[in-house]
């Protein structure tokens, strides 16, 4: 059975124990630092990525992850994406931060950048959730944040070129 808790905008999923166990397993040994939070009776758990070091994750709308995916040459990056708010996350190897004045332009375009100590919820196969992987991970190297950032430019999602003079009301 599986539990949908409203918790401060956010969707919190718990899965029977047994599903989460292999899929942890697996995340763990592609180099994903998952943590496996247990539900209170411990017969079902969560997994969670923590964002720190080089993990990151990018959040954006379903049709703007598939078209950075698409362009993505030297392989697929791991994507969670989510129906119901029709968003999709990216991770990222975040070890090189973006400039601030990036952030801001991709804040104004609706793509967010997990802050460092926040933590992405995954998917695990073979359950009900609400969510999915639009292409699991595997055991190549993720992206690098500014190719992800450098593939928006291209899309059109963020202005290519930046000033410190560059404002937008």
């Amino acid at each position: 059975m599986i539990e949908h808790r409203i918790v401060t905008d956010h969707i919190h999923v718990t899965i029977p124990k047994d599903l989460a166990q292999s899929a942890w397993c697996e995340y763990v040994a592609l180099g994903l630092p998952v943590h496996a939070l247990p539900a209170a009776d411990d017969s079902s758990w969560i997994l969670l990525l923590p964002v720190e070091g080089k993990f990151g994750a990018v959040t954006m709308p379903i049709g703007l992850a598939r078209s950075v995916q698409d362009r993505l040459t030297r392989a697929p990056a791991p994507v969670v994406q989510h129906p119901i708010t029709r968003r999709a996350t990216i991770l990222v190897d975040a070890r090189h931060p973006v400039e601030e004045h990036i952030v801001r332009a991709l804040q104004r375009a609706g793509i967010c950048l997990a802050p460092p100590g926040s933590r992405v919820v995954l998917p695990v196969p073979h359950s009900d959730l609400p969510f999915s992987w639009m292409h699991p991970p595997t055991s190549k190297p993720l992206p690098l944040l500014a190719t992800i950032v450098d593939l928006l430019k291209i899309l059109g999602a963020i202005p290519l070129c930046f000033s410190p003079s560059w404002r937008k009301s």
